[in-house]
């Protein structure tokens, strides 16, 4: 009972002071990061479409964009989608991260793409 009515008061407090021009909100934009797929899929391999990463990507983490252009990327993302399985037939997504020198700084294998994607942004956002 009294959490309910300091959160009232607090509330209330809040926009009384909005109202009043008496509180600057303070909101800090950062610069999304932008990751360009390249592909390096055998032509054996089923290819993971771009726009299944996209969504992956839009739904883990929100500050990072799919860019085609790799000069303006932060990183590169090689995604593959299974040139061979696990015992149980699964497959297999290989998702390598290179920093803006081509140099590997990040890799995963899982078998769900949602998965992987969640790894890369989960390395992105450290």
């Amino acid at each position: 009972m009294v959490r309910k009515r300091w959160s009232s008061v607090l509330i209330n407090a809040l926009v009384l002071a909005a109202a009043t021009g008496c509180v600057t909100l303070v909101v800090a934009e950062t610069k999304p990061v932008k990751v360009a797929l390249t592909t390096q899929t055998p032509s054996s391999v089923p290819a993971i479409p771009t726009a299944d990463i996209a969504r992956e990507v839009s739904k883990m983490c929100p500050n990072v964009s799919v860019t085609r252009s790799a000069d303006t990327a932060d990183y590169s993302l090689e995604a593959v989608g299974g040139d061979r399985t696990n015992p149980h037939g699964q497959r297999l997504f290989k998702f390598t991260l290179f920093d803006r020198d081509g140099n590997v700084v990040f890799t995963t294998e899982t078998r769900q793409l949602h998965n992987a994607v969640k790894d890369v942004c989960t390395f992105i956002n450290k």
